[in-house]
């Protein structure tokens, strides 16, 4: 009991710093992109390359902070990896606090939810507004990335803490089979984002690449959704297979 109570106090404590470092990751890009579009035109008097150095500023520094808070949670509930990878089993006691937890749990989740995917899905009507006006394209891109950012934000606020339970119960993406696909789908996903990495870091600044990643950043979307695509396909082949 003492076990479960201090890991589940953790990541709800945690929640709030995941979701806040996931939505730093989503908007550094925005001023990338947004002032390399603004020193194109010379009414704002801005040159490409203070664009570029003050986008890329701010860029790293908030992927800098979003892995400093990512580190500081995962070194928090380090030793209770176990979870995830092991099978285990519950006293009653354990067991029945964990269900009250998460059906207290239940609408708050669902709510946060609704809001991140609502924002995900409304997030592509800039584009769509703005689609005939060459310049507020680009503008447009960061309009969506912002109500991306806030979606998925609500997003992992919600999922963190529905995950710490759902490992507790072994339910969900955590039952004793899905434990062993989760593995291999660690090690895949290693590999998928270190050949993405290599891709992106090769076409934007190798022999060939144009320097430019107001451009070059569209390989991460293009990536992340490949990414769900494949481990849709592992859960196929794995569904199969058994």
């Amino acid at each position: 009991m003492s076990q479960t109570q201090e890991y589940l106090t953790l990541r709800k404590q945690s929640s709030l710093k995941i979701a806040f470092a996931t939505f730093l990751c989503v908007i550094s890009p925005i001023p990338l992109i947004g002032l390399t579009t603004l020193s194109q035109y010379q009414r704002f008097h801005m040159t490409e390359n203070l664009a570029v150095s003050l986008g890329l500023s701010f860029l790293i520094i908030c992927i800098t902070i979003a892995v400093i808070l990512f580190c500081l949670c995962a070194f928090k509930v380090k030793k209770y990896e176990f979870l995830e990878k092991e099978d285990f089993s519950l006293g009653n006691d354990v067991k029945e606090y964990a269900f009250k937890e998460k059906e207290e749990y239940q609408d708050r989740y669902h709510r946060y939810q609704i809001i991140g995917i609502v924002l995900c899905i409304l997030s592509v009507l800039p584009i769509f507004i703005f689609l005939n006006y060459e310049f507020l394209e680009s503008i447009a891109v960061c309009i969506l990335l912002f109500f991306v950012s806030i979606g998925c934000f609500f997003l992992v606020l919600a999922g963190t803490y529905q995950n710490a339970l759902d490992k507790i119960l072994q339910t969900g993406d955590y039952t004793p089979k899905q434990k062993k696909n989760n593995i291999l789908k660690s090690k895949i996903s290693t590999i998928y984002w270190l050949v993405v990495t290599a891709i992106f870091l090769y076409y934007t600044f190798g022999k060939n690449g144009n320097g430019q990643m107001q451009y070059s950043w569209i390989i991460w979307a293009i990536a992340g959704v490949l990414f769900g695509v494949l481990m849709i396909v592992i859960d196929l082949i794995n569904k199969r297979r058994d």
